[in-house]
């Protein structure tokens, strides 16, 4: 027994001698730390990012993935970064879905940095994921992401394509501090303006920071495009922001006349003068929109605005072209000032004759008769078309012009026999018809002064009594 017990205490010394040398042996060797998984990975694909390996980074990319590992945010811009370089489409809507599971607060989740988020947005706007910049932008706000270079900025507006999404840049931007640039400026506008969605209010704050930082505001307008001009136009004059003259011609010039353009002068007083009303006529004419013009031409009237005799003439040339009867309102507008002309009767005649205004007709022949100007072939022509549907009109303005020895133009004979027999009193006249023209399609032979039916002078004869002839009536 005593032996044994001898056996027993030298094991266990032994034991403790050994224990003693392991501590020993542990305190002697440095300890390592295992590293992070996830940072490893980052590392990793860093180094092949650096020697622009793809295909390595992607395989390392699954195989991380296949084991379970999440990467980091960083680790996706890397992949990012990459694969915008190529056309391998699927592989990178792969990777950025995986970068939009990524959430605030997961263990391998850390804000990216200013430059990170710089690299991996200009990678999504280089590839065919360009429509998702935005979308991008709110994720990386969401993992607490900054941004503070206005390059990036640029970017992402250059990328946005609602008023929704640059009203929000634009706030991010004043909160960070980022100083605007015109550039920058410009893009937001043309966003919001173009917008469809009936969020262009939005557009009031970019445009009053624009005149607050003492922006050019013309300078802006000559950037933009057509479908952009009226909408700024509009947010200028309702914020009650100065706008010269000059500048309302140029955005007219270049956008064009339209129904915005209309209400926009006619809401602001101050734009009202005579040079933008010419311009807004003379925009009206040359599109052939009656409504406009004649929109611009109750304003003309109200403020007694000076416009000039051409484009008087101008303007009811344009409605008798489109055969508009607001045309003896304007005539009857500027019978006192604009000199008489003989196109304007023509086109007053082309309307009295297309809806058959007989007292027109009558009030443009005295009025020729008093300015002394001779009628030619188109204006009695016309005249005779506008009293065809009253035989006794008819009858009158025949008398006239044989008595002024004024020549019939062709077709007459054909216009007034149909005239003539709508009634029993001037059935019977239609023998003096016989021969008063050539037929119609044939054109008298041209002449260079004032004498008709065989070298006898035109002269103007009184109407009779009877005639119908009143001053100041004119069809409506």
């Amino acid at each position: 027994r005593h032996q044994e017990v001898r056996h027993q205490e030298v094991r266990h010394q032994e034991v403790r001698r050994q224990e003693v040398r392991h501590q020993e042996v542990r305190h002697q060797q440095p300890q390592t730390i295992p590293k992070d998984p996830v940072q490893t990975l980052e590392e990793e694909i860093a180094a092949l990012h650096a020697k622009n390996d793809t295909t390595a980074m992607l395989r390392v990319y699954g195989r991380a993935r296949s084991n379970g590992l999440r990467p980091s945010p960083q680790t996706y811009v890397y992949l990012l970064s990459a694969l915008a370089l190529t056309v391998d489409t699927a592989a990178m809507e792969k990777v950025y879905g995986e970068l939009l599971l990524v959430r605030k607060g997961s263990r391998s989740v850390s804000p990216l940095t200013p430059q990170a988020c710089h690299d991996v947005i200009f990678a999504l706007s280089e590839s065919h994921l360009r429509p998702r910049v935005m979308q991008l932008y709110a994720h990386l706000k969401q993992i607490g992401s900054v941004i503070q270079n206005p390059l990036t900025y640029k970017i992402l507006v250059s990328c946005c394509t609602s008023a929704a999404d640059a009203a929000t840049l634009f706030t991010d931007m004043k909160r960070a501090g980022i100083s605007l640039t015109p550039l920058i400026y410009h893009m937001l506008v043309e966003v919001m303006a173009q917008d469809n969605s009936k969020e262009t209010w939005r557009l009031d704050g970019v445009i009053k920071d624009i005149h607050d930082r003492k922006c050019s505001i013309p300078d802006m307008f000559k950037t933009l495009t057509k479908d952009s001009l009226w909408v700024v136009a509009s947010t200028v004059l309702k914020l009650r922001l100065p706008m010269e003259e000059s500048t309302w011609l140029q955005v007219l010039e270049k956008a064009g006349m339209c129904a915005r353009a209309i209400s926009i002068w006619k809401g602001s007083d101050y734009l009202q003068t005579a040079g933008t009303a010419t311009a807004m006529l003379d925009a009206a004419v040359q599109a052939a929109d009656a409504e406009a013009a004649m929109s611009v031409w109750d304003v003309i009237k109200t403020k007694q605005l000076e416009v000039q005799e051409e484009m008087c003439a101008e303007l009811m040339e344009m409605l008798s072209g489109v055969k508009d009867k607001r045309i003896y309102t304007v005539y009857a507008d500027t019978k006192a000032f604009v000199k008489a002309k003989l196109s304007i009767f023509v086109s007053v005649l082309r309307v009295a004759a297309e809806y058959f205004t007989i007292n027109t007709a009558k009030d443009m022949w005295r009025d020729m008769q008093a300015a002394n100007i001779y009628p030619n072939e188109e204006a009695l022509r016309l005249m005779m078309k506008a009293v065809s549907k009253n035989p006794k009109s008819s009858a009158e303005i025949y008398d006239v012009i044989k008595l002024s020895n004024l020549k019939f133009p062709p077709g007459s004979e054909e216009v007034l026999r149909e005239a003539f027999a709508l009634s029993e009193e001037t059935r019977r006249r239609i023998p003096e018809l016989q021969g008063i023209s050539l037929p119609s399609g044939e054109s008298q032979p041209k002449t260079t002064s004032n004498t008709y039916n065989g070298g006898r002078t035109a002269t103007y004869t009184a109407p009779p009594a009877n005639a119908g002839y009143q001053s100041g009536r004119r069809g409506r």
